[in-house]
């Protein structure tokens, strides 16, 4: 049980950075995502330009909404 005790209350190893340019580097693209979209998604994606009174909501296409839910 002592032993048990000893090896919790160790800390854990430090490892020190050496290669910082990399180091940053890996940092930027860990939140970065690829996504390929077919090309007929891409041909019926399209957005109404906003006509009429200001705030009329904008019509997307339903393909346009799946992808987004996908993505979400």
């Amino acid at each position: 049980m002592l032993e048990a005790l000893q090896k919790m209350t160790t800390e854990k190893p430090r490892y020190r950075i050496k290669n910082w340019a990399a180091y940053n580097d890996a940092l930027v693209q860990r939140g970065s995502i690829a996504l390929w979209i077919d090309e007929a998604i891409c041909a019926r994606w399209y957005a109404n330009e906003r006509v009429g009174k200001p705030g009329a909501p904008t019509l997307y296409s339903d393909g346009m909404i799946q992808m987004g839910l996908v993505v979400r």
